[in-house]
């Protein structure tokens, strides 16, 4: 038993120098960093309305009104349609609200699937080694070499579903492997450090190794990949439905966009203007929430970055 705790008393000693911090420790230095408390107030925003959304906080959208489609902003019914009406004749503002979920849903998705695939192949192709590091690697590259944007439209025409799970799936088909790429660069280093090597003589298993021993040392570059691959979900998303490309959704942002200038002909009159700024708008703050969050992480996870903060 002595011998045990003075192995794991090791363990912990080489480790502690690479460990990330504590989550309270995290907190306190996101709250001093001002694009840090920025970005998850922003985010944090936006869950907040997904779920107000979700229980049905706000009012009913309402019954279709071609007649209004587009209607101009107005304070009748305060707020709710300070930003006119969309293609429906629906509060625009409303539909926004209601179309957050969706997008949240579909971000979250794809971020977590691109994590794991990239995460448990990178780890694998790093820690294995040898002809198994040599096969995965060559895999990475040919995804990497494949054309995103028109297997994206294949696909999503292929599969023609709104399920967030199937999109989120078409949206990572490839995401992941730059990400496992990366991974395996980073398991090749970490690897070779001094606490991995005493663990994997006093007998830890690969999986041990792999799971409790070198990822928790990726949590920065995780948390960040996990942001970064929100934004790609969001873009890729709404730029499917602003294409058409995916089934009718129409509390969708991208698919107001794509009405807004079809039908409201908003490049050419005033009339859908609204219903293009405010999607955009709402794409826009949201995705720099993404990024100040991602920014602040460097400052969390590295300490030569944080001085003396």
């Amino acid at each position: 038993m002595s011998r045990s705790n003075t192995m794991s008393r090791t363990i912990t000693t080489l480790r502690k120098a690479s460990r990330i911090e504590s989550l309270k420790e995290a907190m306190k230095i996101l709250v001093r960093d001002k694009q840090g408390l920025a970005g998850l107030i922003i985010v944090s925003a936006y869950v907040i309305v997904a779920i107000l959304a979700v229980i049905g906080a706000f009012p009913p959208i309402g019954g279709q009104n071609p007649a209004a489609a587009y209607a101009p902003p107005s304070l009748k019914d305060f707020p709710w349609l300070l930003f006119g009406k969309d293609f429906l004749g629906r509060p625009l503002l409303l539909v926004t609200l209601y179309g957050t979920p969706y997008i949240l849903e579909v971000a979250v998705l794809a971020a977590i699937i691109s994590l794991v695939i990239g995460l448990v192949l990178g780890l694998i192709a790093g820690y294995v080694g040898g002809v198994v590091d040599t096969f995965l690697n060559f895999i990475f590259n040919v995804v990497l070499s494949i054309p995103s944007i028109p297997l994206y439209l294949i696909l999503a025409l292929a599969f023609h579903s709104s399920n967030p799970i199937v999109v989120a799936g078409i949206l990572t088909v490839i995401g992941w492997a730059g990400l496992a790429r990366s991974i395996r660069a980073f398991v090749l280093s970490l690897k070779e450090r001094n606490f991995v090597m005493m663990a994997r003589i006093f007998g830890f298993s690969p999986l041990k190794l792999m799971f409790s021993e070198i990822l928790p040392m990726m949590a920065p570059y995780i948390f960040m990949n996990f942001l970064f691959g929100m934004l790609g979900g969001i873009y890729g998303l709404v730029g499917l439905y602003f294409l058409g490309i995916l089934p009718l959704n129409a509390n969708n942002w991208g698919v107001q966009l794509n009405l807004a200038l079809s039908i409201g002909g908003a490049v050419f009159t005033p009339r859908g203007n609204w219903a293009v700024i405010l999607p955009i708008t709402a794409i826009i703050v949201l995705q720099t929430g993404l990024i100040f969050l991602a920014s602040a992480s460097d400052t969390i996870f590295n300490p030569a970055l944080r001085g003396g903060k």
